[in-house]
């Protein structure tokens, strides 16, 4: 585990302690688009994109298998997101 996971995994459950885990969530390539993209979509996923977004960018997703079953892990995470930012 890194410093920073040490860290995190040591804070309470607080606001400091989400925001250091929403801003490494969106850090990454792949959660940034679509979480970008969602908010473009007034707050709808695009599952289609979603999927190209998981098929050029996350190198595990070889397959449109794969990446539908990682677009349910991908949208419950930003699912947590939006509301853990909303509830702020």
């Amino acid at each position: 585990m890194t410093k920073l996971g040490k860290y995190v995994a040591d804070l309470p459950n607080s606001d400091n302690r989400n925001k250091i885990i929403i801003k490494q969530i969106l850090s990454t390539k792949c959660f940034n688009l679509i979480f970008v993209n969602t908010l473009h979509n007034g707050g709808e996923f695009d599952n289609d994109y979603i999927d190209h977004v998981l098929l050029d960018n996350a190198m595990s997703v070889r397959s449109s298998t794969t990446a539908k079953r990682r677009r349910s892990t991908v949208k419950n995470w930003l699912n947590w997101v939006l509301s853990t930012a909303t509830a702020e």
